[in-house]
C-alpha cells in the first residue's frame, strides 16, 4: 500500500488572490495577481501576475513541501506554470458560470483540495455550484461536486481526470473536512439548511463512499450559511448559522458520527458570517464586517463566554489607505487567523495571538499589508497536519512517523465511554445568554480601541525609527 500521500502537510502554504490580472500588467499597478506565501517567515504577500482573476471563490493546492501545484478561481484550474491544466476548464457549469466572465466564480462557500489516499500526487477537489432562481431571485448552493487532479500527468503539469462529479444536489450548506482517525482517509460533511441531518462522505483509497446521513438535533428555521468547520484537533464541529448562532457538536473521527449537540444563542447585537479556531482548538472566533467575537470552549457555560475582541472603527491600511472590514476568516499555517476584506483593500485583518485570552489575542484590523488590492477572496482549508488518533480503534495503519509533520490526538478513556453507543444521539439546548451589561461592554470596547490605538502608534513610531536608521546608513556609506 502506498503511504506517500499521507506524508503531506503543507498543502495550504500558498493563498492566491487578485483582480485585473494579465501578462502585461505593470508590477506598479495596485491591481493584478498576488499570493500570500506561508513558506516565508514572517508570512509575506507577493506580486505575481496570473491569467485567472479571483472573485469570492479561490483555492490552491501545494505539495508536501509547500510548493504550489495548482490553483482555481472556481471557473478553471491552472497549474504552477500558470497554464490551464488539461481538462481543467468549465468548473461549476451552469448559468452562474456563464455570467461570471473572467472575474472569478462568485460563490463564497468554501472549496478545498484533499490528498487522494493511496493515489500519490493526486488530489480530490471538493466544490459547490451556484443556482439562481430568476422567478424568486433566490440563490441556491448546489450541486456539491468533486474533481480529481492528477499532478503526475503531462510531465508534472497535471491533468483533470474526473470533473464536476455530483455527490448531492439541493439547497446545501457549507462543506467541511476532517482527517479520519486512521490518519489517512478523510471525512467530508455538509447539510441542508433548515434540516437536522448531517450528510457525510468518506474519501479512502477505494474512492468516495456515502452519503451517511445522521439526524441530530432540531432543525432551526431559518438557517443562514455562515462558515462551518472542524477544530484543528478534529474533536469539534461547528455548523454555523449566521443569524441564530453556532451549533457545536462532538465528532468521532473513527465512526464519522456527531454527538453532544450544543446550540448557542447570540448575545444582543451579535451575529456572525464566518468562523475560525485557535490552533489549540480552545477558542472559536466569530466575525461580521464590523465585529470580532470569541467563545471559550472550556468555559463552564460556553453560551455565556461570548467576548468582544475587536470592533471596526474606520481602521485603514497604513501603507495605502483602504478599508479593513472583515468578510471571511481562515486559520493560517503560521498560527495566526487571517480575515479577508469586505470590499477592495490593500490589507487583511489578522489575529496575531489567537491562543491568548482576552485582548491579548491582538485583533489587528488592517494589520496584514498586501502588495495588491484584495477583494473578498480567501482560501478555506481543513487541518492537513492533523494525524492519526493514537490508540483509537481505527488507528490500525501506523502510517505516520516522527518527522512527517503531523501532530496526533489522544484517545482518552472518557471519550471511549461516551462512544459506547454512538447511535444514541442526545442534544441539549443551553439557556439563552444573559444580555451583557451595557456599561461594561462600552468600557471594554473603549479599552480595546485605546489599546489598538497605542499599538498602532507604536508601530508607526518603530517604522519611523527603522526608516531613519536605513537613511542614516545609506548616507554614511555614501560619505565613505
Amino acid at each position: 500500500m502506498h503511504f506517500s500521500s499521507i506524508i503531506a502537510q503543507n498543502h495550504d502554504h500558498i493563498w492566491p488572490f487578485g483582480d485585473g490580472n494579465g501578462p502585461f500588467n505593470p508590477l506598479s499597478s495596485p491591481y493584478g495577481g498576488a499570493y500570500i506565501d506561508f513558506n516565508q517567515s514572517p508570512t509575506i504577500g507577493v506580486k505575481d501576475n496570473r491569467v485567472l482573476n479571483f472573485g469570492l471563490a479561490g483555492s490552491a493546492c501545494s505539495d508536501s513541501s509547500g510548493n504550489l501545484l495548482f490553483y482555481t478561481n472556481g471557473l478553471a484550474i491552472h497549474n504552477y506554470l500558470d497554464q490551464l491544466v488539461e481538462n481543467g476548464d468549465t468548473l461549476n457549469p451552469g448559468d452562474w458560470w456563464d455570467g461570471s466572465g473572467n472575474g472569478g466564480y462568485d460563490n463564497h462557500l468554501g472549496s478545498f483540495p484533499l490528498p487522494y489516499p493511496g493515489h500519490p500526487n493526486q488530489y480530490v477537489y471538493f466544490h459547490t455550484g451556484v443556482l439562481f432562481d430568476i422567478d424568486s431571485s433566490y440563490v441556491r448552493h448546489s450541486p456539491f461536486y468533486y474533481t480529481i487532479v492528477d499532478m503526475n500527468a503531462n510531465g508534472g503539469e497535471g491533468k483533470v481526470i474526473s470533473k464536476n462529479q455530483i455527490l448531492i444536489e439541493g439547497d446545501l450548506g457549507w462543506p467541511a473536512a476532517c482527517k479520519h482517525g486512521n490518519g489517512r482517509d478523510w471525512w467530508i460533511t455538509l447539510f441542508k439548511p433548515n434540516h437536522p441531518e448531517q450528510i457525510t462522505y468518506l474519501l479512502s483509497p477505494s474512492g468516495i463512499s456515502g452519503p451517511f446521513i445522521q439526524s441530530i438535533g432540531p432543525a432551526i428555521y431559518p438557517e443562514f450559511d455562515g462558515k462551518s468547520l472542524f477544530s484543528p484537533d478534529g474533536r469539534t464541529y461547528v455548523r454555523h448559522d449566521s443569524k441564530n448562532g453556532p451549533r457545536l457538536m462532538d465528532f468521532n473521527r473513527c465512526t464519522g458520527l456527531f454527538s453532544n449537540l450544543r446550540i448557542l444563542a447570540y448575545p444582543d447585537e451579535i451575529f456572525s458570517w464566518s468562523a475560525a479556531f485557535s490552533p489549540d482548538s480552545r477558542y472559536l472566533y466569530l466575525s461580521k464586517p464590523s465585529l470580532i467575537t470569541r467563545i471559550d470552549l472550556l468555559a463552564n457555560n460556553i453560551n455565556t463566554s461570548f467576548d468582544t475582541l475587536g470592533r471596526y472603527n474606520l481602521s485603514y491600511c497604513a501603507a495605502n489607505p483602504s478599508e479593513a472590514r472583515v468578510f471571511h476568516m481562515q486559520e493560517g499555517p503560521d498560527g495566526k487567523i487571517y480575515c479577508s476584506s469586505d470590499g477592495q483593500s490593500h490589507c487583511m485583518t489578522r489575529i496575531e495571538q489567537p491562543k491568548l485570552p482576552g485582548l491579548a489575542a491582538d485583533v489587528y484590523y488592517g494589520g496584514f499589508e498586501l502588495p495588491r488590492i484584495h477583494f473578498y477572496t480567501i482560501c478555506h482549508y481543513p487541518s492537513y497536519r492533523l494525524g492519526e488518533w493514537q490508540d483509537a480503534p481505527c488507528d490500525t495503519l501506523n502510517a505516520q512517523k516522527p518527522g512527517h509533520g503531523f501532530y496526533t490526538s489522544m484517545y482518552t478513556a472518557s471519550t471511549v465511554e461516551a462512544e459506547k453507543n454512538p447511535l444514541v444521539q442526545a442534544y441539549k439546548i443551553l439557556p439563552i445568554a444573559a444580555e451583557p451589561n451595557e456599561v461594561a461592554r462600552k468600557e471594554k470596547i473603549a479599552f480595546g480601541d485605546l489599546r489598538k490605538l497605542e499599538y498602532e502608534l507604536w508601530r508607526k513610531h518603530k517604522a519611523t525609527i527603522e526608516t531613519q536608521s536605513t537613511t542614516s546608513d545609506k548616507t554614511h556609506k555614501k560619505h565613505e
